[in-house]
């Protein structure tokens, strides 16, 4: 079994991720373990690089660093159509920093509703989850992307998920992300689903 370390701190995330490696060949774990055995706080990393998978890495290099242990972290925002992909990157900053994710939806129904103020297709949005695992000097050593499609609503459905989960209902899975049980979310997610394809990469890469 490969160790890896989850460059993260959000209780889904790290459930969402260790649900995809099992029965794989990756263990993961999680930073409180591991600030506990070396007697530090994980590093703080502003995600200052423009793109998904450019934040994704400048946390997975920082996290190894401090580790000493290949890291793995993820970036992930929604994209809108109508508001021309925003909030994109900054989705976990959208309406300003100290607000909570009920008001952050709050705020993107509002602007939603000023574009296109009846649901339908020209409310299309995209999950987006960028992964990457990078070895202990910081090479990347894989990368992997997802893009789940969806449609902003207008009411909040679902008692489950975080972030946008309870407003962009998902055609495919009939429902939204809050809808759903976790441990579905977990196998059909747009983070479990980017996670499994960085599995298989990693796998790979293993000795034969």
């Amino acid at each position: 079994m490969v160790t890896y370390l989850i460059a993260s701190s959000n209780r889904n995330k790290l459930t969402e991720l260790s649900s995809a490696a099992r029965g794989s060949a990756f263990t993961l774990i999680s930073p409180d373990v591991t600030a506990a055995s070396i007697g530090s706080r994980p590093p703080e990393v502003a995600e200052t690089a423009g793109t998904y998978a450019g934040n994704a890495e400048l946390k997975a290099r920082a996290y190894a660093a401090w580790s000493r242990m290949p890291a793995i972290a993820d970036d992930s925002g929604l994209e809108v159509d109508c508001l021309a992909g925003r909030p994109g990157v900054l989705s976990a900053r959208y309406g300003g920093s100290g607000i909570g994710d009920s008001r952050r939806c709050e705020l993107l129904l509002e602007e939603v509703r000023q574009k296109v103020p009846v649901e339908g297709p020209g409310r299309r949005a995209w999950f987006v989850c960028s992964l990457v695992a990078v070895a202990t000097d910081g090479e990347v050593l894989a990368q992997a992307e997802y893009r789940m499609e969806g449609l902003v609503i207008d009411d909040f459905r679902g008692e489950g998920g975080f972030g946008y989960d309870p407003i962009i209902f998902i055609p495919e899975l009939g429902a939204t992300l809050a809808e759903i049980p976790f441990e579905r979310v977990c196998r059909e997610g747009f983070r479990a689903r980017a996670a499994e394809e960085l599995f298989v990469k990693l796998s790979a890469k293993l000795p034969a």
